[in-house]
């Protein structure tokens, strides 16, 4: 999907006012005061039909981007504490019994 109207920029933290006026128009259709913190990455989109009466705007925040992480968080589920898992046996068993089973019929049929 492609917006040839998408602008993109790098800006300094602060409080910017942010208006949208559709093409042709002289009124925003939105108007607000947009607190950019430092490191931090907002994406503003503007979604809908003005005609359609469905025009809303959507605002997405990632925050502490300001340094190097010092660590990946990746979750406390306990998938990986468990050892070999039970399923990954069974499908090694289940394709040795296949492969097995082959050369035994090969070897019973010659």
């Amino acid at each position: 999907m492609s917006n040839p109207q998408e602008g993109v920029a790098d800006v300094p933290a602060d409080t910017y006012d942010v208006k949208i006026v559709p093409a042709g128009a002289t009124e925003p259709v939105f108007d607000t005061d947009l607190t950019i913190p430092e490191g931090t990455n907002v994406t503003v989109c503007a979604i809908g039909s003005l005609d359609g009466g469905t025009f809303t705007v959507a605002a997405q925040t990632i925050g502490d981007l300001g340094s190097a992480p010092t660590g990946v968080p990746t979750g406390t589920g306990g998938q990986a504490a468990g050892g070999f898992p039970l399923a990954m046996l069974a499908l090694a068993l289940g394709a040795a019994a296949i492969v097995g089973g082959g050369v035994v019929l090969r070897r019973n049929s010659n």
